[in-house]
């Protein structure tokens, strides 16, 4: 929304409102990845037999 309204209003900070999005998506990313590997470790623990 900020980087629409910067577009828009020709305002100042467009920067900062990109890296605040890229730095979500990365997070975003990482948290994804982090869920798989906990579910995949947790389905292999389960049924290893410990």
């Amino acid at each position: 929304m900020a980087l629409s309204q910067i577009r828009r209003t020709g305002e100042g900070g467009r920067g900062l409102a990109l890296s605040a999005v890229i730095v979500g998506w990365v997070f975003t990313g990482l948290a994804l990845v982090l869920a798989v590997v906990y579910f995949v470790a947790l389905s292999t623990v389960r049924y290893s037999g410990f």
